[in-house]
Order: C-alpha cells, then sequence, then structure tokens
C-alpha cells in the first residue's frame, strides 16, 4: 500500500476495483459474464429468505458471490483483479478511467 503524505492510500489496481462493484458500472461491468444470473438468483433468494438479517451492503455480497464462483475462489478483490477475473478494458469503466485520469493530474 502507499503512502501519500502521510497517510496510506489504496493501489491503483485496488481503487479499481474498489470503485467499480456498486451502482450503474457494477452492472454494466458483470451483465455479460456467464454466472451474473445465477449471482443476481441467489442475491435475490438471500434477500427474500433473510429480510432484515440480509447482507447491507449487496453490492459487496454479490462481488463474493461472484467470486465464489471462479475457478479459484479468492477472498479479496485485489487478488481476483490480480488473477484476471476483471476485464479493466471494459467500456463499463470509461469513466473511471478518465476519473482516475483526472486526479492524477492533480499530483
Amino acid at each position: 500500500m502507499a503512502e501519500l503524505r502521510g497517510g496510506p492510500v489504496l493501489s491503483p489496481v485496488t481503487s479499481r476495483c474498489v470503485l467499480l462493484v456498486e451502482g450503474d458500472d457494477e452492472k454494466r461491468f458483470f451483465q455479460n459474464h456467464a454466472i451474473m444470473p445465477f449471482v443476481d438468483e441467489y442475491t435475490f433468494r438471500v434477500k427474500q429468505t433473510m429480510k432484515a438479517d440480509a447482507p447491507k451492503n449487496e453490492s459487496k455480497a454479490k462481488m463474493q458471490t461472484f467470486l465464489a464462483g471462479m475457478k479459484e475462489c479468492v477472498p479479496h478483490l485485489g487478488i481476483a483483479a490480480g488473477k484476471g477475473y476483471w476485464n479493466f478494458d471494459s467500456a463499463a469503466l470509461d469513466e473511471l478511467r478518465a476519473f482516475i485520469l483526472e486526479l492524477t493530474r492533480h499530483f
């Protein structure tokens, strides 16, 4: 983990993973993966069954379910990124790439 002005910051790979998991980017990024219908179904059924005790962070729960479906299950987003589980060239990340590039211009 790098340090910037005395405090820890996320690595570029970790930052991309953390930022891509929520909202519309999540839907666009994963929609074409073969296991996503099963991840969505599982998440839906967990919410139905567990009600108030269902995971509070649905995006994180989906990400963990997705990772559990990979050939080699890994518990961390950064490790999964290193194994190539995500296509970082996806058009779904264009806006995120532009945002990161803009941030780097200020350092």
